[in-house]
């Protein structure tokens, strides 16, 4: 069990990465992106061609898949998402579930069917009396820094107040000079770069194939409607679900009974959600008893 724990931790970096930057492209560019799940496989597949086919290092060629992924991400913006943003979220999940297929068939027809692993010598690091490979705690220490840097600048920064303003209220942004659809842009670039860097790192440890992006998309969901659209909420979420995940496939020795497991404890989260929300503007708010002012009687 303690393994289960440990390696549960290490694994939320990887859920982090992929449900924050799924939430800053929902919630301040106002984009429903169900084919994110197969940015998480375009930058393990990148990750592959760059250390097996190139011979590159690893720790080079994870930031080159960033950069090398973003250029076609810019191009699916600007040419497909930012004018199906325009048209609602009913056009937006019609188109990108048609561009999850689509990536869907290139991969396999790029790649083959086939798992593919990274050509990398695994080494393993202690923790807690558990052996992990080294770059899954790697990989959960960049992935925490990346987040909390993130939500340092968006949340105290003058440009994350402009992009909190852009995201909730457009038309007053845009009266007051605010280059809105430039955030938006910067927005859904940030979360295409999050979730990139995440496929480069869990491939260290997971193999890739060209059917991965849906469950990743699920995956993402699940933690960002939780969260509620929140930052820490997807942190916390993002520990939840790895741990939780973890620990189910333990206890029902069995992957896919744990992924059950973990899919519908989050299905209450969420429908239960509203409920508690309800009760708790119903409960009563302590009232603090005044203080007698100085010489009243």
């Amino acid at each position: 069990m303690t393994y289960a724990l440990v390696s549960g931790i290490a694994a939320s970096g990887f859920y982090m990465l992929i449900s924050i930057g799924f939430m800053l492209q929902l919630r301040v560019a106002d984009i429903v992106n169900f084919a994110h799940g197969c940015v998480v496989v375009a930058g393990m597949y990148l990750a592959i061609v760059f250390v097996n086919d190139s011979g590159m290092p690893y720790g080079l060629g994870v930031p080159l898949v960033v950069v090398a992924g973003l250029i076609p991400a810019w191009l699916i913006y600007e040419f497909l998402l930012r004018p199906a943003r325009n048209q609602g979220h009913r056009m937006q999940i019609v188109v990108t579930i048609l561009l999850l297929s689509i990536l869907e068939l290139i991969f396999a027809k790029a790649f083959g069917t086939d798992f593919k692993s990274i050509d990398i010598t695994p080494q393993a690091w202690e923790i807690a009396g558990v052996n992990l490979r080294r770059e899954t705690v790697l990989a959960f220490f960049i992935a925490v820094t990346i987040c909390t840097t993130l939500f340092v600048v968006f949340r105290y920064t003058t440009f994350g107040k402009s992009v909190e303003v852009a995201g909730k209220y457009p038309e007053g942004a845009r009266s007051v000079g605010l280059p809105v659809d430039r955030l938006y842009r910067i927005v859904f670039l940030t979360g295409t770069a999050m979730t990139l860097l995440a496929g480069a790192l869990v491939v260290a440890s997971d193999p890739a194939t060209p059917f991965l992006g849906f469950e990743f998309v699920i995956i993402a969901v699940l933690i960002t409607v939780a969260a509620r659209l929140s930052f820490t909420g997807c942190a916390a979420a993002s520990l939840l679900y790895g741990v939780g995940y973890a620990v189910l496939a333990k206890i029902f020795d069995s992957p896919e009974k744990g992924t059950i497991g973990i899919y519908l404890v989050f299905i209450v989260i969420i429908a239960a959600g509203p409920a508690i929300s309800a009760l708790s503007r119903h409960i009563p708010q302590r009232r603090q008893a005044a203080v007698p002012a100085p010489g009243a009687s």
